[in-house]
């Protein structure tokens, strides 16, 4: 494809120069990396920077594994120090620490090609208790680390006077975990964060730790408005938002998708989690459609009560398909043919699934054949040939799983 953007220009103005600019030339380039080293090598020197979109893309593959989390500082309001005549020069220091509160090594890059840190330094405004930062990082954390991480957000006065500046240290602080109580993680969406003073005369490396115990949202503070830990005192008139977007094939924000992805570790409510993977929403569902159905039918092989399990993860699947097979996701359906011939590797579900289908078809006609037709009634009201124009709809996919 030939390039899309070609020669334009765009100017950035200096507001503090007048007619001072810098112009940047742009080119769009279409194709892959290494067709495009082999077509522009004038242009394409050294190592190319590889930035990925901040969401998802249009198709996600299998063998495509992704867990990035975006951070964005939002904004903060803090009081101002008594006898202080101005306010504050605040940086925000951010690190990833894990739940002994030891700071996890080179997780943090302020973009494509950009060197991985262990810590993320804000921009500071000069004498401003209510900073606006809008200033986005991503997190990469191994996701057998995620679950047991957080984010420690510290505030520091920046003086301007250089040997004062050396000894100031930290007079707040925040923290999220990354992981909530009910085993999602953080939600995509605005956080407003509880700030914590920080009183060295009682803190020290001992006790350094203590705040993981403490509310760290402002919504927790009203199942405990006054939390207590020894060297930290909550600041009621200071605020910070921050916002997630996490973009991960490998970690859900919905509870109900969470269920049936672990649900061998709570085998007692496995129907309760096939039941709520009906009413996930498509978007959340195409994103792990793979581990979805690596679920199902491990669920479909191992389950020891047939009866009460095979329908349930049939309907599942019948959902699953259904979904690829809408226009809005219709190019998903190159997703599920390339899992079929590639990753699929449920060698018994083919008679689980037999079973399954001449149970259904029996039933359907059983019902038809005892149920008075109504000859006003169309042919696919009645809940038994519903059920049956539902599952010959979708025969295709689940002949393809039982040839397979």
């Amino acid at each position: 494809i030939s390039a899309c953007l070609v020669g334009s220009e765009m100017c950035i103005r200096d507001r503090g120069k007048d007619g001072s600019n810098i112009w940047i030339s742009v080119e769009l380039l279409h194709g892959d990396l290494k067709q495009l080293k082999e077509e522009y090598p004038h242009m394409i020197l050294g190592n190319i920077a590889h930035a990925r979109k901040m969401g998802f893309p249009e198709v996600i593959f299998p063998g495509d594994v992704r867990n990035d989390l975006y951070v964005t500082l939002v904004q903060g309001e803090f009081s101002r120090t008594s006898g202080k005549s101005s306010d504050k020069n605040i940086e925000v220091i951010v690190s990833v620490c894990n739940e002994q509160g030891e700071v996890m090594k080179e997780v943090i890059t302020q973009g494509g090609g950009a060197p991985h840190t262990s810590e993320y330094h804000s921009v500071i405004y000069y004498h401003e208790d209510r900073p606006k930062w809008n200033e986005t990082f991503k997190i990469n954390v191994p996701i057998e680390d995620f679950i047991r991480c957080h984010l420690k957000f510290m505030f520091k006065h920046r003086s301007s006077n250089e040997s004062k500046d050396k000894n100031e240290k930290p007079f707040a602080m925040a923290f999220v975990k990354l992981q909530q109580d009910n085993g999602t993680t953080l939600q995509q969406d605005r956080h407003s964060l509880v700030v914590y003073k920080i009183d060295y005369k009682k803190y020290d490396e001992k006790n350094q730790f203590n705040y993981y115990t403490l509310p760290s949202r402002s919504f927790e503070l009203l199942a405990t408005p006054k939390p207590s830990a020894t060297g930290f005192t909550l600041l009621n008139k200071d605020s910070f938002t921050i916002e997630i977007n996490l973009c991960s094939t490998k970690l859900t924000q919905d509870v109900d998708l969470l269920g049936l992805l672990k649900w061998s570790a709570n085998v007692d409510r496995l129907e309760e989690s096939l039941t709520q993977l009906l009413r996930v929403s498509p978007e959340e569902i195409v994103k792990f459609l793979q581990d979805i159905l690596d679920a199902l039918f491990d669920i479909l092989v191992q389950n020891n009560d047939p009866l009460r399990y095979d329908d349930l993860v049939f309907q599942c699947l019948l959902l699953l398909i259904e979904i690829v097979s809408d226009k809005k996701y219709q190019h998903f359906q190159s997703v599920l043919d390339l899992y079929i011939n590639e990753s699929f590797s449920s060698t018994l579900a083919y008679d689980k699934l037999i079973n399954v289908l001449e149970r259904h078809f029996l039933n359907a006609f059983n019902s038809i054949e005892s149920e008075p037709r109504n000859s006003f009634m169309i042919e696919t009201d009645r809940p038994s040939e519903r059920k049956l124009y539902k599952t010959t709809k979708n025969l295709q996919y689940i002949m393809k799983f039982i040839i397979r």
